[in-house]
């Protein structure tokens, strides 16, 4: 058998699984990293809290990271990437993590159903090709462990497919509850998640919404971010109103100085509030107002320019504090058109603390 040494860099999906595929043995630079499958069924003096991810990276990503710090036993983290067809499961314990791959899903809650478990937690499920089936085995793991289970609201996936609440015309759709409305919509729209996320020939809305609300009344919790979230949901799943919790981001309080530098955090695109940043830069230049300046950090999907606009690009969530305090941001504006729950590092604090914008 080859052997191949690869750098250790955790979020790195694509060259690990061509290297499995490829059925290469590894060896890695560091040693706190293991690639074997049956590490899963070793025994930990702890049960381990079984978390459902996607693999986009953004808030949810980074609320992940914050909220395993409050979490003493091993964590179970499966993320499913639907352009290789393969869930990752990476086990997290005491400063190391163990990762191995599964194609088939039925063998991966066989595997689930062998491990001590302490809890179900559902952060994001954006991405998953197969939904009802992963929604269903989730809820059969937790009625054989008699378990805890919470769903994190980051997005309004449980609502409809495209999460962001928007139509083709990237114009958001207010919940428009006519059931010929939504099915035309999911024919045309092109946001990518529907397209992944159901058979869009024959989608039914009203299905949709069936499996998720079978689904939300098993769960113990039904965690959102802020009240508006909560209201959104509680328009489509009224009889699950006892199991939603309000749980905010705390956003603590910016400096004030003579120049306002704002952050633009995340891609921006049209659902993401391009003409609201387009719109709000010529409200400056006609009011010349010049005491604000705008950060993009992230992709710009634009030629737009202006002075008081710079462009940082692409980052990655590790270097969010660095470059927020680099920037000297005070403040980060989510201009998104669909409700949204962000969460960012705290720039102005020694410490890698959380606060949030709610949008």
């Amino acid at each position: 058998m080859k052997i191949i040494k690869i750098e250790n860099k955790p979020d790195d999906f694509f060259p690990r699984i061509i290297i499995q595929i490829l059925g290469l043995k590894f060896v890695f630079a560091n040693k706190n990293i293991y690639y074997k499958k049956f590490q899963i069924f070793h025994k930990y003096d702890k049960p381990a809290a079984v978390i459902f991810d996607h693999v986009w990276g953004g808030g949810t990503e980074t609320f992940f990271y914050n909220f395993i710090e409050s979490i003493l036993n091993p964590v179970n983290r499966i993320q499913y990437h639907p352009k290789y067809n393969l869930y990752k499961i990476s086990i997290l314990y005491k400063g190391l993590t163990s990762i191995f791959y599964e194609k088939d899903i039925e063998h991966l809650f066989k595997i689930l159903k062998q491990v001590e478990i302490s809890e179900i937690v559902v952060n994001n499920l954006v991405g998953y090709t197969c939904t009802k089936d992963v929604l269903r085995n989730i809820k059969e793991l937790a009625g054989a462990k008699n378990i805890k289970t919470t769903c994190m609201l980051h997005d309004f996936y449980p609502i409809c497919p495209v999460h962001t609440l928007t139509t083709k015309d990237n114009e958001y759709c207010n919940l428009n509850f006519d059931r010929t409305y939504c099915n035309i919509c999911a024919q045309d729209n092109k946001h990518p998640a529907i397209k992944i996320s159901a058979t869009y020939k024959n989608f039914d809305i009203c299905e949709w919404r069936d499996m998720w609300r079978d689904f939300l009344s098993s769960m113990d919790e039904v965690r959102t971010f802020c009240p508006s979230a909560k209201n959104i949901l509680l328009r489509v799943y009224p009889e699950i109103s006892s199991k939603i919790t309000v749980v905010p981001h705390k956003v603590k309080p910016f400096i004030q100085k003579d120049k306002i530098h704002v952050g633009i955090l995340g891609t921006l695109g049209k659902t993401k509030g391009l003409n609201v940043i387009s719109d709000f830069l010529k409200y400056l230049d006609e009011n010349n107002i010049n005491n604000i300046q705008l950060y993009i950090i992230g992709d710009f999907q634009s030629n737009i320019k202006n002075k008081k606009m710079t462009i940082l690009g692409s980052y990655k969530r590790k270097n969010l504090p660095e470059i927020l305090l680099k920037n000297n941001i005070d403040i980060v504006f989510i201009p998104s058109i669909w409700p949204r729950n962000i969460l960012l590092y705290n720039s102005r604090s020694n410490k890698s603390q959380l606060s949030c914008c709610l949008f």
